[in-house]
């Protein structure tokens, strides 16, 4: 009897050339080699296939988890989108508690003008015009009026009076104020 070894496999054969108990045996031998060969290529077969398997898998996981950070980077996005727009909102709701504020104050301070002025000229017809006092009482009629243009400018800004665009008189303005 002699012994062939194939490295490929790990098995080997043994040849007999007679037909004693040992042929027999040999051949048994043989046969177990055959089927532990044909047993370790299915396992062969089943590994590769796993492995495959286990690619494909790791390969849509990895799509997935992309899939899944592009979503997450997304959800930050517009929760930072709608972080800014709350504040927008809390600032603009601040600013439309200002204006009805400077609103409500300069309805009032105009009614107040509104009295001042009334007063102002029952003085300005009690007194002649020659009057030094008239002149005082003019000037304060027209600061009166100045500041009924401060409070209007003021309820425009508090949207409670509709804004009439007219002509001014630069001019005249400015000496108004110098006075």
């Amino acid at each position: 009897a002699r012994a062939v070894s194939d490295r490929s496999d790990y098995s080997h054969r043994v040849y007999n050339d007679s037909d004693d108990e040992v042929g027999f045996l040999i051949e048994r031998f043989n046969d177990m080699m055959a089927q532990i060969q044909e047993r370790d290529a299915a396992l062969q077969k089943v590994n590769e296939e796993l492995e495959t398997r286990v690619a494909v898998r790791t390969r849509d996981l990895a799509s997935a988890n992309a899939q899944l950070r592009s979503e997450i980077d997304g959800r930050r996005r517009t929760e930072a989108v709608l972080e800014e727009r709350d504040e927008q909102l809390r600032q603009s709701q601040k600013m439309d508690a200002i204006g009805r504020l400077a609103g409500g104050v300069s309805h009032d301070f105009n009614n107040q003008l509104a009295i001042i002025r009334g007063y102002v000229d029952m003085a300005l017809d009690d007194i002649p015009r020659e009057s030094p006092s008239h002149a005082h009482l003019q000037q304060v009629s027209k600061a009166v009026m100045r500041s009924a243009g401060l409070t209007e400018q003021l309820l425009i800004f508090s949207s409670k009076q509709q804004v009439s665009m007219r002509p001014m008189d630069l001019n005249r303005a400015g000496e108004d104020l110098r006075k």
